[in-house]
């Protein structure tokens, strides 16, 4: 039988390697021609223009106070103890020092003006854009399909909370190291360059520092190997006569080989995933809510599913979708039915349409870390979780249209089609990013979407309170009481707002309400120390804030609670020292600052009383009491120090 010569399913030389491998991995930036960079310019275009809104909008309430407006660290700009800080910090419940150090960036660039910092946000999200763009063309040779799959994530509805929120900084800029660190490693599995491989390696730690969302990296990588770098060995020799559009490769490697490489990959994603997980449970991220595993499943089955709902169908989106905290049911059934059945279509079609069984394993394992097995808050999904996994959903998508055409459908009209789908998807997404314009806009939202959704209304009523809309605000605390009869939070809001009115009697039972459901609730000692205080309750004020440095200890809130009750008994000493260690646990506690100059003062220590006085103001510029001291102490000739903090 005479042999036949080997094949190249891209090239009419026989044995020639396809140019999906000439060029797997890199970003191909020596292609002939301007159609790359034609491309390229659209895509930047498009997404900007798309998102060009988030120049309008503030900051939200919803965790920009935590990661920018009222975080002491991130307000003084880049310092040598503000990185400190950022390399050792586990605050919002993470270990991000990039993230933190992104914001602190802004603030010495643009200060608190939002414009800025959103500008900061698109950038990245534009330089993700082109990255799997370029990643895409280089790996498949394919420049209208990896624009479409580029265009389709780049301006989806999906993506707005990750870049209209400047508090979800981490999801862009962890992306935008995780992708660099792709296509490091494409490269290196070119060359066998051991730079390209530790400089993989050092990008995915960039990655895990700005957020741990990639900890899947290293499967990921797999995924990458299958598709589009046609690296296993396996899939190539049981597939003789592959399909001319799966690029299939000669150079394959076996799997045991593919799987070491990514060894070091997998030590460092576990380290970062030991540490995040200690910088939540520290945080009480994880304590927030406590759901069953049984639960856990059954959401993650059923959110899986609303993402794809989600993406072939984008309405009623919102900042956060509460948990069900109750079994879901036939959608359960539903859901794993589903997920199964493209799990088998895609493994059964994997030889000769390889991407769409590495698009569908890039979602899945994507989701993993973010699906809800490890309850971290109180939402059952997040928009925002879908950042990573769309990126092989929207290859699975192009990829798979696209070849089931072929041949039967002309180019144009695809491209026709693809024009129409970005357009509308892109014009929802810029209603979408005016929801983010102010919190009010977004809470009250989220409530009209969702339907009752206890923290929308908490926050919601937070909104209108801060406006001066007390009647409005305590209607919303009451639906979030109905909505989880008992809420610790709703309680609390209800006794905060009561507190701010006056109410103390009504302000006193709801917060005994929630620390007596809510043992461990601190804030709300703390809380009740405060109404007791301003009813001369001293001694009571003083075990009630005690018990809550028991539950946490150093919390600043409660030692500044303790020094007041002990300087009204007299301990003018013992109220100082509580005064100086609720300001070492949080530089620029104002009401610290104000209680100690007067302690100061009234010992004749003027200058050092005018400086506590200063710090007050400088923390918090619209501190009257502290103003007025300050210019009392002016009086007796004590500005100069007056200016400077301690």
């Amino acid at each position: 039988m005479a042999s036949k010569k080997k094949r190249s399913p891209r090239s009419g030389r026989p044995g020639a390697p396809p140019s999906a491998v000439r060029a797997a991995g890199g970003l191909d930036l020596a292609a002939k021609g301007k159609r790359l960079w034609i491309a390229a310019g659209a895509l930047a275009v498009l997404t900007v223009a798309t998102f060009a809104g988030v120049f309008r909008n503030g900051f939200v309430s919803f965790d920009d106070e935590l990661y920018v407006l009222r975080n002491p660290h991130v307000l003084g700009g880049l310092s040598f103890s503000g990185i400190a800080w950022a390399w050792t910090a586990s605050d919002a419940a993470n270990w991000h020092p990039l993230t933190w150090l992104s914001h602190m960036t802004d603030v010495s660039l643009f200060g608190l003006s939002p414009a800025g910092h959103h500008a900061t946000s698109l950038f990245i999200h534009v330089a993700n854009v082109l990255l799997f763009f370029f990643l895409l063309r280089g790996a498949t040779g394919k420049t209208g399909r990896s624009a479409a799959a580029a265009a389709l994530f780049a301006i989806h509805p999906l993506r707005v909370e990750s870049v209209a929120w400047i508090a979800e900084r981490k999801d862009v800029l962890s992306l935008f190291f995780g992708l660099l660190a792709i296509a490091a490693y494409g490269r290196w599995t070119r060359r066998k360059d051991p730079k390209l491989y530790a400089g993989s390696l050092a990008l995915f730690a960039a990655s895990l520092m700005a957020k741990s969302t990639l900890v899947t990296l290293p499967v990921l990588l797999l995924v990458v190997d299958f598709w589009p770098l046609l690296r296993w060995r396996s899939r190539v020799a049981s597939d003789p006569d592959p399909d001319p559009d799966s690029g299939a490769a000669e150079s394959s490697v076996p799997v045991s080989r593919l799987l070491l490489e990514k060894a070091p990959f997998a030590v460092l994603a576990a380290a970062a995933g030991a540490w995040t997980l200690r910088a939540q449970r520290l945080a009480g991220a994880t304590e927030a809510l406590t759901v069953a595993w049984p639960l856990r499943i059954e959401n993650a089955a059923v959110s899986a599913v609303g993402y794809l709902g989600k993406t072939l169908w984008p309405s009623r989106l919102a900042v956060l979708y509460p948990h069900p905290a109750a079994s879901l049911g036939w959608r359960t059934v539903l859901a794993v039915a589903i997920l199964s059945a493209i799990t088998a279509a895609t493994i059964f079609a994997a030889r000769r349409r390889p991407y769409l069984l590495a698009g569908w394993a890039w979602y899945l394992v994507s989701l993993l870390p973010v699906i809800g097995l490890v309850q971290v808050g109180w939402q059952a999904a997040a928009d925002r979780y879908t950042y990573v996994p769309s990126l092989g959903l929207a290859a699975a998508v192009v990829w798979g249209i696209a070849g089931a055409a072929a041949g039967r459908v002309p180019v144009r009209a695809l491209a026709a089609v693809t024009a129409i789908a970005v357009g509308l998807l892109g014009a929802r997404t810029v209603q979408q990013v005016a929801i983010w314009r102010d919190s009010l806009t977004l809470y009250e939202h989220a409530v009209a979407v969702t339907g009752p959704n206890e923290t929308m209304q908490i926050d919601l009523g937070n909104e209108l309170a801060r406006r001066g809309r007390t009647e409005e605000a305590s209607r919303h605390f009451e639906d979030a009481l109905r909505a989880a009869p008992g809420s610790r939070d709703a309680l609390y809001a209800l006794g905060s707002l009561a507190s701010r009115e006056g109410r103390l009697d009504q302000a006193a039972s709801f917060f005994s309400q929630a620390v007596g459901s809510h043992p461990d609730f601190a804030e709300a000692r703390v809380q009740l120390a405060s109404i007791l205080i301003r009813q001369r309750h001293v001694p009571e004020a003083f075990e009630a804030a005690a018990r809550a440095l028991e539950i946490r200890p150093g919390m600043p809130e409660a030692l500044y609670v303790e020094g007041v009750a002990l300087e009204m008994q007299g301990r003018s000493a013992d109220a100082e020292a509580r005064y100086r260690a609720a300001i070492a646990a949080r530089p620029g506690c104002a009401e610290a600052h104000e209680n100690l100059g007067e302690l100061l003062e009234g010992r004749g220590s003027l200058p050092e009383a005018a400086a506590e006085f200063g710090a007050a103001l400088a923390a918090r510029p619209d501190f009257t009491e502290a103003r007025r001291s300050l210019e009392r102490l002016k009086g007796k000739g004590a500005g100069p120090a007056s200016t400077s903090k301690p």
